[in-house]
């Protein structure tokens, strides 16, 4: 990140229990946020987790300088909004990785206790088949800014309570990450 100051965004702990017939539709998180700038997630499997098992990311996603709608994980990962132009930037549809899987390369790795991926929030991932897990999976994911992040109120598809709680925090479009939503956790002196 190059980062001389880093903000916490959002911390989240996924479960998917053993039979689940949900899986994780192709998404990308920058795009569940009213923010821009440069932000990472931190990924942690809270047990070992084999690669078909896990995640995947498509390679070189977030180079592709598009910003994608949201995706709900429910209800057959319908998309949330229409393609749109808001305050300049252009909002599409995702692309269809799973009936075009040819097309793209997927990183993804057997992970054991301890490890981590991060990546950039504008990176593709989810899961390229519907299998259904025979143990429970969980992570944990960290969400984190560095000092260009600013609030920025994009699209109405964006998580309501979330950006209710920033609003009444007092977070007006343009302000830089910091205070008791969005705490420091490192900076250089």
């Amino acid at each position: 990140m190059s980062a001389k100051k880093i903000n916490l965004v959002m911390d989240n702990w996924f479960l998917r229990e053993a039979g689940s017939k949900s899986s994780t539709p192709f998404h990308h998180d920058i795009s569940y946020f009213d923010m821009d700038g440069t932000m990472c997630v931190l990924w942690l499997p809270l047990q070992p987790t084999k690669k078909d098992e896990g995640v995947v990311w498509v390679k070189g996603s977030h180079l592709w300088n598009k910003l994608f709608l949201r995706v709900l994980f429910k209800d057959g990962h319908k998309i949330e909004g229409n393609e749109c132009v808001v305050d300049g930037k252009k909002y599409e549809l995702p692309p269809d990785i799973l009936s075009n899987k040819d097309k793209y390369q997927f990183l993804q790795w057997d992970c054991e206790l301890g490890d981590a991926v991060i990546f950039d929030m504008r990176t593709l991932h989810g899961t390229l088949s519907e299998t259904v897990p025979q143990k429970t999976l969980s992570r944990y994911t960290l969400r984190v800014a560095k000092e260009d992040a600013k609030i920025s109120y994009v699209g109405d598809w964006t998580s309501y309570n979330y950006r209710k709680a920033m609003q009444d925090a007092g977070y007006k479009n343009g302000d830089n990450l910091g205070g008791k939503m969005f705490p420091t956790l490192f900076q250089v002196n």
